[in-house]
């Protein structure tokens, strides 16, 4: 047993992410028992167990979300012929178990940073569970005076220059930029990242944030592992919790978003799709940009309108979208 926090502790010092599957609960036969660990890294190879079988294979199955959402889940299987969670195997009892990625928390990236900006940036950080990235070519807004707890990227040109932001995987994105110009530049930095394969931590060479604390040199104090390990034990024990050590590692996986929003009227996102297409951007993945963004709630203020987008937000995430009304879908129907 000792092995597997051995290997936790490697993973943790070189900064990968992996998702850490505990047994929490095993009764009568089942082959997986209380206490089985196992990682799974995102190529879906694994270290440890958890029983085998059709357990295992659902766990890897499941954390291909988990490094796109980067949360946690629990899942419950009676093993019995006849039983819609047996997936297959009859070997009798029942398993419980408990998945929680290990990584980076959610990035939060805000490309303009004037009032609603501002105000997205506050009400979401109550939430305490993302990690901030704000983006505007004016160092009169975009500092960390207005935005103590986020890494600043500024500087004229820094909306046409897609590679200087290291946006990681599952990024929630919101783009609120004075007048729209750069905003057809912005996307195609977005959608050539999601095309070309994740870089290695070595992008953060170069980039200058106004706000470099250990985010690119030392990556993060996280060389104190065996601190971070009876953390993860406690939060598996408890179910509950989690915690999240930033990770900048790349692969040969190409970057998703689980979310892109575009503030602006019918008029300005057709003018900024258009140049879009002109340069290179793909009208699938222009499809999925949330433009006019927001739930319909008819805000006019800074703060209705974050309350719209962060709604908006956490439908998604929820599986709930369809059942709310957006902006986009009022538009599209229209």
């Amino acid at each position: 047993m000792f092995q597997i926090y051995e290997k936790m502790a490697e993973l943790i010092g070189k900064n990968q992410e992996f998702v850490l599957a505990i047994v929490v609960n095993s009764e009568s036969s089942t082959s997986g028992k209380t206490g089985f660990k196992m990682l799974i890294l995102p190529d879906g190879a694994t270290f440890g167990t958890i029983g085998g079988g059709g357990i295992e294979k659902e766990a890897v199955e499941l954390s291909s979300e988990l490094f796109r959402t980067k949360g946690s889940l629990f899942r419950k299987h009676v093993l019995k012929e006849g039983e819609d969670t047996s997936l297959g195997m009859v070997c009798g009892g029942e398993i419980e178990f408990y998945l929680e990625y290990v990584g980076s928390r959610q990035q939060f990236v805000i490309f303009g940073a004037g009032h609603l900006g501002k105000m997205i940036y506050e009400m979401a950080k109550l939430d305490g569970n993302y990690e901030f990235m704000v983006v505007d070519d004016r160092e009169e807004f975009a500092n960390t005076d207005r935005f103590k707890d986020a890494k600043i990227y500024t500087g004229a040109g820094i909306y046409r220059t897609g590679d200087s932001v290291p946006i990681q995987d599952g990024a929630i994105v919101v783009i609120l930029t004075q007048g729209g110009v750069d905003d057809p530049y912005i996307l195609k930095g977005l959608y050539d990242k999601s095309i070309n394969p994740l870089k290695k931590s070595a992008d953060c060479k170069g980039l200058n944030p106004l706000k470099k604390s250990a985010d690119c040199k030392g990556l993060n104090p996280l060389k104190k592992s065996a601190d971070l390990l009876f953390s993860y034990f406690s939060v598996i024990r408890d179910h509950f919790h989690r915690i999240y050590p930033r990770s900048l590692s790349g692969d040969s996986r190409r970057l998703s978003y689980s979310y892109i929003g575009m503030i602006g009227s019918t008029g300005r996102r057709d003018k900024c799709f258009n140049k879009a297409l002109e340069i290179g951007v793909s009208k699938d993945f222009l499809n999925t940009i949330f433009a006019p963004v927001g739930v319909a709630i008819n805000g006019d203020t800074p703060f209705e309108i974050s309350v719209a987008v962060l709604a908006e937000i956490i439908a998604l995430k929820k599986g709930a979208i369809d059942n709310v009304k957006t902006e986009k879908s009022i538009h599209e129907g229209a």
